[in-house]
C-alpha cells in the first residue's frame, strides 16, 4: 500500500474522535496515539513516516514522542 497523506489525515481524525468519545476529556495528548498507529498500520501495512508529523500536530505532542512509540513497536 502506498502512502496517501489525505487518507492518513482522515484516519488520524477518525481515531482522535473515537478516542474523545471513549476517553472524554482525557483524550488529550498521547492517549489516542496507539489506536491511531494501529489504524495506520492496518490501512497501509506500516506506519508511514509522512504520517508522523500529522499525528504529532493533531495530538499536540512532539514528533520525537511519535517516533519513539513507532520505533518501540
Amino acid at each position: 500500500n502506498g502512502f496517501d497523506a489525505a487518507e492518513a489525515e482522515r484516519i488520524v481524525d477518525v481515531e482522535i474522535e473515537r478516542a474523545r468519545a471513549f476517553y472524554g476529556e482525557d483524550a488529550k495528548g498521547a492517549a489516542p496515539l496507539l489506536p491511531i498507529l494501529h489504524a495506520l498500520q492496518e490501512a497501509f501495512g506500516y506506519v508511514p513516516p509522512g504520517a508522523q508529523p500529522l499525528i504529532a500536530h493533531a495530538l499536540n505532542i512532539s514528533q520525537a514522542e511519535v517516533r519513539g512509540v513507532v520505533s518501540f513497536y
